[in-house]
């Protein structure tokens, strides 16, 4: 319970100095308070959440946060469990640490990961091969959820390395009756195929907002979820 508390503490200290920080803070005030201050289950009890972590060549950064961080996970069924972890951009991957081995979460067996200063849902998207579960970094929370989607441009060098070149982000929303993540389109047609419900009041904030700021797209999901 104490590890728990600190862990929160530090958190919320940490996040009080950044911008992108201080949108969040709701966000872990409702995976604290889903979790109703219980204690953590032993991490020998979530076996049937991870696999073996396939180990890989890279040359440059391919993780979010290459540090482990100190985090919380929330099976489908409810159940907590503290971990050590960081998430893998270039194959989408929470990986955990098992005692000295790595392990990577499977996504569909998880409600959500609070992993540093970041909050990681699972969603059905669509793939080349079909619908799968991924992870997404949740942005804003609510009726309509604003996410983020991280991709890495990888070449593979001819001793097998992977390079990676850059990172790119793409935002998402999820749709309620089928939890699938869509592409958001910074348009004002686009963003208003989003707004199901208070057109008028949104179509007026989405006229007057900067449709390429990250920062007024945050504000339009927080004002459409309160409204």
């Amino acid at each position: 319970m104490k590890c728990r508390f600190l862990l929160f503490t530090l958190l919320f200290i940490g996040l009080g100095f950044t911008a992108i920080g201080q949108n969040n803070i709701s966000l872990l005030n409702v995976f604290y308070h889903r979790l109703n201050f219980a204690s953590a289950n032993s991490s020998a009890e979530s076996y049937f959440l991870y696999r073996q972590s396939l180990s890989k060549r890279f040359i440059g950064n391919p993780y979010l946060e290459s540090k482990w961080q100190n985090g919380l996970l929330i099976s489908k069924e409810g159940k907590t469990y503290e971990i050590r972890g960081r998430y893998r951009i270039f194959d989408d991957e929470v990986q955990i640490l098992q005692g000295r081995n790595i392990k990577a979460l499977y996504p569909h067996s998880l409600q959500g990961i609070l992993l540093g200063s970041s909050v990681f849902i699972s969603a059905k998207w669509e793939t080349p091969s079909g619908i799968d579960y991924s992870f997404f970094e949740l942005i804003v929370d609510g009726e309509v959820k604003l996410l983020r989607k991280y991709k890495l441009d990888v070449r593979e060098t001819r001793d097998n390395f992977l390079k990676i070149k850059d990172r790119t982000e793409e935002y998402f929303y999820i749709k309620d009756r089928n939890d699938v993540a869509l592409p958001v389109s910074l348009t004002k047609a686009g963003l208003m195929r989003m707004m199901n419900t208070h057109y008028d009041k949104a179509y007026t904030y989405v006229q007057k907002m900067n449709k390429k700021s990250e920062e007024d797209l945050i504000g339009l999901f927080h004002y459409y979820n309160k409204l």
